[in-house]
């Protein structure tokens, strides 16, 4: 009893559902039909096809027992009672149909696809700029740095070059000074020593102009 409702309750929905989309493999192995074009068992599916329910049916496919949960187990033995094929003519024809809409669906799936390739190259592009103007401002930077040192350097080495001279020329006017003082000294000196020998020169000659009084 419970078999001919569940029978009875295939049959009815499936009337209602008979205009709707389902998926179905091309393949020739195939057997059921899918109401998600995401089921696992379309996952290694080469071409996957979108076709109405009765079309699907009378390809002597059944319904997809993860797609539909009980119900398929009874449209499945429909199904198997079923020959196939007898309708080949209509499905090539509502898959016929179906190109112009799948030929749009890869356009557009490829225009995205290349808008995304282009935004893709944009991104890189803009990427590879900024990073090259961080690497010339980096670079800019550096040689900056290193002429503000250079010239900071240069500037210590004239201030250094400046300090020298002066010391030197502190150190010889020095010397100078010390070399006159020296001369003036040994002048003196020298002056000293010659008015003492004329003094006792004179000395002398007076010493012996008395002894020679004296003698006459």
């Amino acid at each position: 009893m419970q078999k001919i409702i569940i029978l009875l309750f295939a049959l009815l929905t499936g009337v209602g559902v008979n205009a709707q989309s389902v998926y179905v493999a091309t393949s020739k192995g195939a057997v059921a039909y899918h109401k998600d074009k995401s089921c696992g068992y379309l996952r290694n599916a080469n071409e996957v096809k979108s076709i109405s329910v009765s079309s699907a049916k009378d390809m002597g496919r059944h319904a997809c027992s993860a797609c539909y949960g009980e119900s398929a187990a009874a449209t499945k033995k429909v199904a198997e009672k079923r020959k196939p094929a007898t309708t080949t003519k209509k499905v090539e024809k509502e898959v016929k149909e179906m190109e112009p809409k799948k030929d749009a669906t890869k356009k557009v799936r490829k225009e995205k696809e290349t808008a995304e390739v282009v935004e893709k190259v944009k991104k890189t592009k803009a990427a590879t700029a900024k990073e090259a103007t961080k690497t010339v401002k980096e670079k800019t930077k550096a040689v900056k740095e290193a002429k503000a040192d250079a010239k900071e350097k240069k500037t210590s080495a004239k201030v250094a070059a400046k300090d020298v001279e002066k010391k030197a020329k502190t150190a010889a006017k020095k010397a100078d000074t010390k070399v006159k003082e020296s001369t003036k000294k040994a002048s003196d000196k020298a002056k000293e020593v010659k008015e003492t020998t004329k003094t006792k020169k004179e000395a002398a000659k007076k010493t012996t102009k008395k002894k020679l009084d004296k003698a006459a």
